[in-house]
């Protein structure tokens, strides 16, 4: 593959020591993850600074060593929730992190989340039908009302970043730019498998991301090489080129986004990787 002399670099790169798991993008300092031990069953917090990849703080573990995970970032805290109970997805309690310290503000341990609206979360307290809606301040978790009776289902969607552009499934009939189309279909080798391919344009850059099979010997598949690239410029040529993971039993969309003009993917499952696409 022939790369434009501006090549793009990672500006920086974060390890976690298990399988970085989520990651929360709605502070414009801060980005807030999960790291975790799958064989110890355990899990910390992290929270990096953007522009850096610096650590503000890591290594924050949960009363619940294992069930517990980030419920949304809001008003400088991260909230943590925790589970009704280990065999059911519902999601129970709510404990407030300081972005910049990583200090527990505050916890509630008989809400659960539903979200954030101006300066208060909106919670349901304890019982799912018929449960009893009410407001919390953010910044101390003190109850500020009632509200009205919960009437299922029930909107548990978050604020999205209008500037945060995640990958969607390659469609080559949505692409209307014909000369992006055509340094598409370049860069992307033959023996990729259609349905692996996504992608997310952002501004004067497009970003993709493909699985092709790869093998022990000639001809035979072990599974699959996932790949990212980078094009831009007037004629879209490729900019940056990097292996998302060297080898994996199955096609899986591999998770990158696109925030204020930097690319943010993850290598190996465990390696946060931040590129600028804006070069001065």
């Amino acid at each position: 593959m022939q790369f434009a002399t501006d090549r793009r670099r990672p500006a920086w790169t974060y390890s976690t020591r298990g399988v970085l798991w989520h990651l929360q993008t709605g502070s414009p300092e801060f980005l807030v993850g999960e790291d975790r031990i799958l064989d110890a069953k355990e899990v910390s917090f992290f929270c990096l600074d953007r522009k850096t990849g610096v650590p503000r703080w890591e290594g924050l573990i949960p009363d619940d060593r294992w069930w517990s995970g980030i419920e949304a970032v809001a008003g400088g805290l991260v909230l943590l929730h925790g589970f009704a109970s280990p065999d059911m997805p519902l999601h129970r309690g709510l404990t407030a992190v300081d972005l910049g310290s990583g200090a527990v503000v505050w916890s509630r341990p008989a809400v659960r989340f539903l979200r954030v609206e101006g300066d208060a979360i909106v919670v349901v307290k304890d019982g799912w039908e018929g449960g009893s809606v009410g407001r919390l301040e953010i910044g101390t978790g003190a109850t500020l009302g009632e509200a009205e009776r919960l009437r299922p289902p029930v909107g548990v969607a978050g604020r999205r970043d209008p500037q945060t552009r995640l990958p969607q499934p390659f469609v080559e009939t949505a692409i209307e730019d014909a000369v992006l189309l055509a340094a598409i279909r370049s860069v992307i080798p033959e023996t990729v498998r259609p349905e692996s391919i996504v992608g997310v344009r952002w501004d004067d850059h497009y970003v993709l991301s493909y699985c092709e099979p790869c093998s022990d010997r000639a001809g035979e598949e072990s599974g699959f090489r996932s790949s990212l690239v980078v094009l831009g410029g007037v004629r879209w040529a490729p900019l940056f080129l990097d292996v998302l993971q060297e080898a994996v039993a199955a096609i899986a969309a591999e998770p990158f986004f696109c925030q204020e003009g930097i690319l943010y993917f993850v290598k190996e499952r465990s390696t946060l990787v931040a590129v600028p696409l804006r070069v001065p």
